[in-house]
């Protein structure tokens, strides 16, 4: 008993040294997290000396309520918008989108307009086209986004330019007259609809506005991007939306002013500084980003960041014959003396010496036998066939009066010299001559 739990403490060890090395690591003597935010990686930081620049400086103050309470809170120095995760490994932020919207009293007074709101992040960080949708809801409800868009970034394009830049609107409309058009879950244009977001989106505007500012059942409008799945649009949006004052939403990163690893592998510098990692393009935005070679994990924007996965312990690579042994990057799987293979469980795995005769012996036994049954088929047909054919032979040599012929031969002995037989084909020439 003792055995098992020292080997279940050992495994759980392993486990949570796993998980905090992938979920990154900030530079050596600087803060990992601020407030709900446990998990600030390099190249972020809390301070410029903390960060691979000032662009991934995150402001870290303390936020008061109205009920008197306060607790830190990580914001983009440039603007107060809330930032709740960060992913190391799939290059992205979590933050907290605002709402547009647009509310009118029974009389059709404006009382509570927020129609336009704006999202600032900056150029590294722009909204995830995959990850994120924009929502409008209402009825006779408009929902719009504009963004500047930088196309010479989106095409990895280094000769940037101010004439690069362009503007990119779009919007959706949700129409409804009555609430019982409105149908829960859905969100394809009766009290809601939703479009995707383009790619290089960055500081962007939302716009909600009604056509006929009317206030019966729907006396709001909304507008807002959100993460893909964390909206779930219902009737009571119509209403009850007014008491949301933000939506997660998901934005890419990448680092560096370059615009490929092409043109960072002709540089002497890189943010890639670990020995066991790699470059790869940004989809989304200017800039780069760094992972960790395969078989190993951490973060590649440290110089040890990129540690080695003990596979042996993580993953079951090797099958159950064989004794696992971890190496640099990968694993080796030994079979046990007797066996060959590469114990793999997906290659050879290990297989006993004896068994590699078997493997070629059963299917070559298999055709032998295919074989034989062949010929022997063959052999039985063709002895049926010549039968038929000498029955056939007998048949016609007793219908042609063979048996006359033969009994006149016995009849006169003396002169069965003085027959001849003549074939078909030498009684055909005859004729013709």
């Amino acid at each position: 008993v003792k055995k098992q739990k020292m080997t279940m403490v050992m495994v759980m060890m392993v486990c949570l040294t796993a998980a905090n090395v992938a979920r990154g690591q900030p530079k050596p003597g600087c803060s990992g997290s601020c407030g709900n935010l446990t998990n600030i990686p390099y190249p972020f930081g809390t301070s410029l000396e903390c960060s691979f620049d000032e662009t991934f400086v995150i402001s870290c103050n303390d936020t008061t309520y109205q009920n008197g309470g306060h607790h830190k809170q990580a914001y983009f120095p440039s603007s107060f918008i809330p930032i709740t995760n960060i992913s190391l490994r799939d290059h992205e932020l979590r933050v907290s989108g605002p709402i547009a919207r647009d509310c009118y009293y029974a009389d059709n007074e404006e009382y509570d307009r927020h129609a336009e709101v704006v999202m600032q992040t900056n150029s590294k960080f722009p909204v995830s086209s995959k990850r994120n949708v924009l929502v409008a809801i209402g009825c006779e409800a408009i929902g719009a986004i504009e963004s500047p868009i930088n196309y010479d970034a989106l095409l990895n394009n280094a000769n940037l330019s101010s004439s690069s830049v362009g503007r990119m609107r779009a919007g959706c409309l949700s129409l409804c007259s009555r609430v019982e058009e409105v149908k829960n879950g859905t969100c394809s244009g009766a009290g809601c609809c939703q479009i995707s977001i383009a790619d290089g989106v960055i500081d962007y505007s939302l716009m909600a506005e009604n056509l006929f500012n009317h206030s019966d059942f729907n006396p709001c409008d909304y507008s807002f991007v959100v993460e893909v799945g964390a909206y779930r649009f219902s009737s009571l949006d119509l209403v009850d939306l007014q008491k949301r004052e933000s939506f997660p939403v998901v934005l890419d990163w990448a680092v560096g002013n370059y615009q490929s690893c092409e043109q960072v592998n002709d540089s002497s510098s890189t943010a890639c500084q670990s020995r066991h990692s790699e470059c790869y393009n940004s989809t989304n935005g200017p800039g780069y980003r760094c992972k960790c070679l395969e078989g190993f994990q951490g973060n590649p924007y440290l110089v040890d960041g990129c540690q080695d996965i003990n596979e042996c312990e993580i993953r079951n690579l090797c099958v159950s014959q064989a004794t696992c042994h971890n190496n640099v990057g990968g694993v080796e799987c030994h079979c046990p003396k007797g066996h060959i293979g590469d114990g793999l469980t997906s290659g050879r795995g290990c297989i006993l010496k004896d068994d590699k005769y078997l493997r070629f012996a059963i299917p070559m036994g298999f055709c032998l036998c295919l074989l034989a049954g062949l010929i022997g088929g063959l052999w039985i047909y063709w002895g049926l066939k010549r039968r038929r054919f000498m029955k056939l032979k007998e048949k016609f040599f007793r219908q042609n009066g063979g048996l006359l012929l033969q009994q006149q031969l016995s009849d006169h002995k003396g002169s069965i010299e003085m027959i001849k037989i003549f074939t078909a084909e030498e009684l055909k020439r005859a004729v013709e001559l």
